[in-house]
């Protein structure tokens, strides 16, 4: 697939699919919700941004198991290279000023994990430009699942970082896979 730059592609990937889809009635302006779409960090949490709005929380990444380093799928012409295949986890959480505006950015958010479950190569590219390996046939998709965690994981979840519980739904990037050849020689 791609070098690290792949994670944050992933996450503005994510970001883009949302905010492309996001309708007028939820939209900031004279909408009734006024949201947006936000990617956060650990310091999103010591200082929230103002507003209503559904964040996106990368928490934590992880090599699928037994597959630290495979064999990448190799495009025609190229030469097979070592992998590191990784699940992304994802908080996504909605923040707002009223329980109405709350439930209406998390069901919408759910709504479109549902309906778009699958971030193309061509996407992922296109925030990478300086990557070419993208595999156009699928083979370097990544799928979006929902991920459960019991009520106690999710409290724990919410022990780390400096802010109050948050209406929150977990799900996992799956498919990303990063070379692990030297930068540049991808």
């Amino acid at each position: 697939m791609a070098t690290y730059a792949a994670i944050p592609a992933v996450m503005t990937a994510l970001r883009q699919m949302l905010v492309e889809s996001l309708p007028s009635e939820l939209a900031g302006g004279d909408a009734p919700v006024g949201g947006s779409i936000r990617l956060f960090g650990s310091e999103d949490f010591r200082q929230p941004p103002a507003g209503d709005y559904l964040a996106l929380w990368l928490y934590r990444i992880e090599s699928e198991a037994g597959l630290f380093a495979g064999t990448r799928h190799v495009l025609p012409g190229t030469v097979s290279a070592p992998e590191l295949p990784l699940n992304l986890h994802f908080l996504m959480i909605a923040v707002a000023a009223s329980a109405f505006t709350e439930a209406s950015l998390m069901g919408w958010g759910l709504q479109q994990m549902a309906r778009q479950p699958v971030i193309a190569a061509e996407r992922l590219a296109a925030q990478i430009p300086s990557s070419p390996r993208f595999n156009p046939n699928g083979a370097d998709d990544v799928h979006i699942v929902p991920e459960n965690l019991s009520l106690d994981e999710l409290a724990r979840l919410w022990e780390l970082p400096p802010a109050k519980y948050a209406l929150s739904a977990p799900f996992v990037a799956q498919g990303l896979r990063l070379t692990l050849e030297p930068d540049g020689q991808v």
